[in-house]
């Protein structure tokens, strides 16, 4: 079917090619039959072909699950992509991504490298800013840790200052 041709124009398609696809997905009628297709694209080591589905294009923002859209908005801050170029971003902004752009600040951050300037766009998408996301980030990671040292009967294993935007406990029987 017509589906299946279009598909075949990207699959086949060189470099350029594929990043004009990518590009006017939004406009094909369903475009949201290619998900898959356009979630294998973000996996390219390919930067312009990267930004022609995560840049200036609504469909990541339309159809892609959270999980995905949330990994699309990471690599383009591990690319130094601006955040502005991510079409829906402020409406798609998540509990997850907030944790997950926290993880990579700090990650940044404790390695002595500079923090990209997108991130400053993030963190205006929460009242407060990075302080704000960091401490309910922590806040987050405690009280369930709490919840699960209660359930398993464990002692926290580290002290509350010790955490971060996630906790580890030992399980108990579980094999190291």
């Amino acid at each position: 079917g017509s589906a299946e041709l279009l598909l075949s124009v990207y699959e086949e398609g060189d470099s350029s090619e594929q990043q004009s696809w990518l590009r006017s997905l939004p406009l094909l009628p369903r475009p949201e039959r290619f998900l898959a297709a356009t979630i294998d694209a973000c996996r390219t080591n390919i930067l312009p072909q990267f930004e022609s589905i995560a840049c200036e294009n609504p469909f990541p923002a339309r159809y892609y699950p959270e999980r995905n859209f949330n990994q699309l908005v990471l690599k383009a801050l591990f690319n130094n992509l601006a955040m502005i170029r991510i079409v829906g971003l402020e409406r798609r902004f998540n509990a997850e991504l907030s944790r997950m752009a926290d993880d990579y600040v700090s990650e940044r951050e404790a390695a002595g490298r500079s923090v990209p300037a997108a991130i400053e766009f993030m963190s205006a998408l929460v009242p407060g800013g990075w302080p704000a996301v960091m401490a309910r980030n922590r806040g987050l990671a405690s009280r369930g840790r709490d919840i699960l040292c209660a359930a398993l009967e464990l002692e926290a294993p580290a002290p509350q200052d010790m955490l971060g935007a996630m906790a580890a406990l030992p399980i108990p029987g579980a094999a190291c």
